[in-house]
């Protein structure tokens, strides 16, 4: 069985008239690297959440066609899920500002400082544990001496 073919964000601005006559006016990219990032005119937190922290955004893109383009982008490279660790895809978020419009780019950088803030406050929550937990073992090593 083949997968199904998904269209370009282009070639649904070809079909835009019959998509308007029906009265869809958004359309939903499967895949961020079919995606118009130079008409990309918000960001919002997505859906995905893991240990409590948002990982996904979700990009909207408006064309003139009258369509509006939503996607959404992992801030987690995958092998991050079923781990009790985070693991941010700093390079490809990174590599993002060259492709967002300057209108975008604080947007998207406030929720970055959200996430950011999230992950340290979590950072912070496990250092205690860990440090409580290296003081029982010290407690313990010091009793069998």
């Amino acid at each position: 069985m083949s997968e199904r073919k998904r269209k370009t964000w282009q070639e649904h601005v070809r079909l835009a008239p019959h998509y308007l006559e029906i009265g869809q006016t958004e359309v939903y990219l499967e895949r961020e690297d079919m995606a118009p990032w130079e008409l990309v005119t918000g960001v919002d937190t997505g859906g995905t959440h893991r240990l409590d922290i948002c990982v996904s955004v979700v990009f909207r893109a408006k064309h003139p066609c009258g369509l509006t383009f939503r996607w959404y982008f992992d801030l987690e490279d995958r092998s991050a899920n079923g781990s009790s660790l985070y693991s941010m895809r700093v390079k490809d978020i990174e590599a993002l500002f060259d492709r967002l419009p300057v209108r975008a780019r604080q947007s998207f950088k406030n929720i970055l400082s959200d996430t950011a803030a999230a992950v340290a406050l979590k950072a912070r929550e496990w250092r205690q544990y860990a440090d409580n937990q290296k003081a029982q073992a010290d407690a313990l090593a010091r009793l069998a001496r």
